[in-house]
C-alpha cells in the first residue's frame, strides 16, 4: 500500500492515515483467527463438500424410505 507494486494504486498519508492503513492490513490476518459462526464445518473444505454431504444422505435416506416402504407395500 506504500509503494504500490503493479496495479496496487500507491496510498501515501494524505489519502489515508497510517492507522487506517494499519486496520486495512490487519483485517485479513483477523478473518483468519475467527471461528466458524456457521454451524458445522466439515473440516472447512468449503460449500462443495457441504453440498455433497447433504446430496449423499440425503439421497440414501430417501431411497432407504423408499425402499422400507415399498416392502411394507408388498
Amino acid at each position: 500500500m506504500a509503494t504500490g507494486p503493479e496495479s496496487i494504486p500507491v496510498f501515501n498519508d494524505q489519502d489515508l492515515s497510517r492507522a487506517a492503513k494499519n486496520d486495512i492490513i490487519s483485517y485479513p490476518y483477523q478473518l483468519d483467527k475467527q471461528q466458524n459462526p456457521g454451524g458445522t464445518d466439515l473440516g472447512n473444505l468449503g460449500p462443495v463438500s457441504e453440498g455433497m454431504f447433504v446430496w449423499i444422505f440425503g439421497l440414501g435416506l430417501m431411497i432407504g424410505a423408499a425402499s422400507w416402504l415399498g416392502s411394507k407395500a408388498a
